[in-house]
C-alpha cells in the first residue's frame, strides 16, 4: 500500500512540474517544389497562408557551405505569387548571365551570383546552395502542373 501511494505522489508531482500543453493551429504547409541532385537533396519551396491573409514562403537548404553540421538552413519570407515569379525569373536570368544579384527576402539578405555551366549559387550568411536552371525550374514549381498560386486558387477549376 505504501508503494501504491509513493507512486501516485510521485506522479501527482511530477505531473505539477510539467507545464500544460497548448494546442494551436498551425497553418497548413505546400510545397511548391523541391530540387534534387541525383538522389541528394538541394531545396525545397514551400508556403502556407497565415491567419492573417498573408503567404509566407519558407526555402530550406542543404547548406554545402558547411557540411560538418545537420547542413539544413532556411530562409522565411512574405510574399506574393507574383513576388515569388519575379524571384524565380531574376534567379533564372542570372543564371544564364555573369550577373549578381542581392535582394532582402523577410529578414535574410540573399545574394545570388552566376555559377559555371549555367548554374545559379543562392547563399545567405549562414550558407549557400547552387541550383543548374532545370533544378531551379523545379524549386519553383514549374516543372509540374500541380502548383497553383495560393491568391488564384478560389478562381481554379480543376
Amino acid at each position: 500500500m505504501k508503494k501504491i501511494l509513493l507512486n501516485l505522489t510521485g506522479l501527482l508531482i511530477a505531473a505539477s512540474l510539467f507545464p500544460q500543453v497548448e494546442i494551436k493551429n498551425v497553418p497548413k504547409s505546400t510545397t511548391v517544389g523541391k530540387a534534387y541532385s541525383g538522389s541528394s537533396f538541394i531545396a525545397e519551396l514551400s508556403y502556407a497562408v497565415l491567419p492573417s491573409g498573408d503567404t509566407s514562403y519558407v526555402i530550406v537548404f542543404d547548406n554545402v557551405k558547411y557540411k560538418n553540421d545537420n547542413g539544413l538552413q532556411t530562409i522565411s519570407f512574405i510574399a506574393s505569387s507574383s513576388d515569388i515569379e519575379s524571384l524565380y525569373q531574376a534567379l533564372k536570368d542570372i543564371a544564364k548571365t555573369d550577373k549578381a544579384l542581392s535582394i532582402k527576402l523577410g529578414e535574410t539578405t540573399v545574394t545570388a551570383t552566376s555559377a559555371k555551366s549555367k548554374n545559379v549559387t543562392i547563399g545567405t550568411d549562414k550558407g549557400l546552395f547552387t541550383v543548374s536552371e532545370k533544378q531551379l525550374a523545379k524549386l519553383f514549381g514549374k516543372k509540374t502542373s500541380k502548383y497553383i498560386p495560393p491568391d488564384q486558387r478560389e478562381h481554379s477549376y480543376y
